[in-house]
């Protein structure tokens, strides 16, 4: 048998390992199964939602509570919120996970660097990771949207900014315990150049922490995005998004509340179930737990 297919039979033994043990925690299958719900609100929004369009509005039928005909109510222009909701999943969704691949791309870069090159390179990327972690996440986004302008392309940047540091600091911990070993050594002895050597052996076998980095990540990005939005520096109206959706429902709160419950309980389901699926992640890739 080959080392190639040795290989992928290793790699699938270790996904159904990882597979198995996941699926011992509850509350990680519980918060995979939202995430799959939300999935499929990204994916089938317009198969979901009952009233395919989110912005059309309907003055006559305005600040209606929950019904059969409208299950979440609807809003001061008499939309549906549900629709809304459904539809709005799109865009924190999207927000969440598209600035946490950039993050990671640009973070993971940096920190495979500052670990495996010299001291000097090293001491430059993070007295610069230093100087954007000294200033709190939130109001580093609402600074840098502030100066570029409120919208999607902007909000994207700036969150995708204010979470680069974290990513080069948990890739720089796990390159810095694989790169003196052996295997490594006998790379560099083997004339392979050290771009090869970070994509090939260290980054792979970093990969552990930087998956339930990733994932944690998705939720605290999916709140910020929110807050921003809330404030009106993210997206902005008519287009749905639970954070904005939170901000034009102010007003209501006493005449009708179900305009912020539903907005508000899916930001905080949405957040809790990517953290409990990177608690799951984080307890089925302990080495500790390993039979």
């Amino acid at each position: 048998m080959s080392n190639q297919k040795i290989s992928k039979l290793k790699k699938q033994s270790g996904l159904k390992e990882l597979w198995r043990r996941f699926k011992k925690n509850p509350s990680a299958m519980a918060g995979l199964v939202f995430v799959f719900i939300l999935l499929i609100c990204v994916v089938l929004g317009d198969v979901i939602a009952p009233y395919t369009n989110a912005i059309t509005q309907n003055i006559k039928i305005r600040l209606q509570y929950p019904s059969i005909r409208h299950f979440f109510g609807t809003d001061d222009f008499g939309r549906d919120v549900f629709t809304r909701v459904v539809h709005g999943a799109r865009a924190s969704l999207t927000l969440g996970v598209v600035t946490t691949i950039i993050a990671l791309a640009i973070g993971g870069t940096l920190g495979a660097v500052a670990g495996y090159f010299s001291r000097r390179v090293d001491d430059t990327i993070m007295r610069l990771m230093d100087v954007i972690t000294s200033i709190p996440s939130l109001l580093l986004s609402l600074a840098i949207v502030s100066a570029l302008g409120a919208g999607i392309r902007n909000l994207l940047i700036a969150i995708t900014i204010s979470r680069v540091p974290a990513f080069v600091r948990i890739v720089r911990s796990a390159v810095l315990t694989i790169v003196d070993q052996e295997f490594i050594e006998a790379a560099k002895a083997g004339g392979t150049s050290d771009t090869r050597i970070i994509a090939r052996h260290v980054i792979p076998n970093a990969v552990g922490p930087i998956i339930v980095q990733a994932t944690m990540s998705v939720s605290q990005l999916i709140l910020q995005a929110a807050g921003l939005s809330f404030l009106g520096m993210g997206v902005q109206p008519p287009r749905p998004e639970w954070g904005a959706m939170l901000n034009e429902a102010r007003e209501f709160m006493r005449v009708a509340p179900h305009l912020m419950v539903f907005p508000g309980m899916a930001i905080v389901l949405s957040a809790l179930s990517f953290n409990l699926v990177g608690d799951g992640l984080r307890d089925a890739l302990d080495p500790k737990l390993k039979s």
